[in-house]
């Protein structure tokens, strides 16, 4: 039986919902935007390499520039926290020493960057951490050029509509890269900008990153992107019936929507068919019908599996029922309290 989410609060559950969806649109706008050749060749998306000591990197995005002698490594962060953030730090370092010839190329690779993107609410505890480890002999990697972090966020355009898509924006942290195109447009006034045609565009898109989503995101995309195709054609409205029996086939429907799934490896699509295992169990153990299509409710899906989340979570706990508070208006509370002692006599 798959464990349950923990979180303080119904509302932190649709919070990393929405922190990891809108990490899986930072990284299909920025293979978008690298992809214009203005810095250099995109080799491409979750694309291994691999090292000297025969284990692999596999970063988010790989740019090659000044004609496939320099790497440039980009590495999104959808969450982080203060107890992983050092060892975050410290597994860059893999990638700032890499040093191979890259596919389709004879030119032998002489310099790295790296570069970590997390989401602006997590700056603080990223800068705090790097001045902490900037000082420590076995991470001074850190303060040599080839090493940057920027942070990413999504904003409304100035003077558009309050409903519009918002535009991607990356800014400065940290450090710098030897990429020189790339260096000028980060530290422009206002960082990089990505517009809303691109960031939310709803073609080609990648639905997920390498790093593990939140279960209740994996049961949302299995609930309205996948599940939907076992829809038999001759019925308008149907419950399909659900076990852990159909995780590879839902795996195989759902390869499509990850990055470098053609070239994944078999580490990689067994952490992937977990997710999708966690997730279909969830949806047994909240006993959700799962019909086509989905029924209609006023709030957003994520709103509303955190919420049976958290009451599957208090059951589990022993909690009783939540009761409601009947909240009354002082200036009428003498008048309810009478009308309800007068029906009792």
């Amino acid at each position: 039986m798959s464990a349950l989410p923990k979180y303080g609060s119904i509302q932190e559950c649709v919070e990393d919902f929405i922190k990891y969806r809108d990490t899986t649109r930072v990284l299909s706008a920025l293979r978008e935007y690298l992809n214009q050749r203005i810095f250099g060749r995109l080799i491409g998306v979750e694309h291994t390499f691999k090292l000297e000591d025969g284990t692999g990197i596999t970063p988010d995005l790989t740019l090659a520039y000044e004609n496939d002698s320099a790497c440039c490594f980009i590495e999104l962060k959808w969450r982080i926290s203060q107890s992983s953030i050092k060892n975050e730090l410290l597994d860059l370092k893999r990638y700032f020493n890499a040093r191979q010839s890259l596919n389709g190329s004879s030119q032998k690779v002489t310099h790295n960057d790296i570069i970590m993107i997390c989401h602006i609410n997590d700056s603080n505890v990223v800068i705090d951490a790097v001045n902490e480890l900037a000082g420590t002999p076995d991470v001074g990697f850190l303060k040599q050029e080839g090493v940057a972090i920027w942070s990413w966020y999504l904003g409304i355009p100035k003077g558009a509509d309050t409903d519009a898509n918002p535009e991607m924006r990356f800014g400065w942290l940290y450090g710098k890269t030897r990429n020189l195109e790339l260096e000028k447009k980060i530290r422009m006034p206002g960082g990089i900008v990505i517009p809303a045609s691109i960031a939310f565009s709803p073609t080609d898109r990648y639905l997920f990153t390498k790093d593990k989503p939140p279960v209740h995101y994996a049961m949302a995309f299995l609930l309205q992107h996948i599940l939907s195709s076992f829809q038999d054609s001759t019925h308008r409205s149907q419950v399909i019936p659900l076990s852990l029996g159909m995780v590879d086939e839902l795996y195989e429907k759902s390869k499509i929507f990850f990055p470098g799934w053609r070239d994944a490896e078999s580490e990689t699509i067994q952490a992937r068919k977990e997710w999708i295992r966690e997730a279909v169990d969830l949806i047994i153990q909240l006993k959700i019908k799962v019909s086509v299509p989905l029924p209609r409710t006023r709030k957003t899906i994520q709103q509303v599996l955190c919420a049976r989340l958290e009451r599957l979570r208090q059951k589990s706990r022993g909690a009783g029922p939540r009761v409601r508070k009947l909240r009354v208006r002082p200036d009428t509370m003498s008048a309810k309290l009478s009308t309800w002692f007068n029906s009792k006599t």
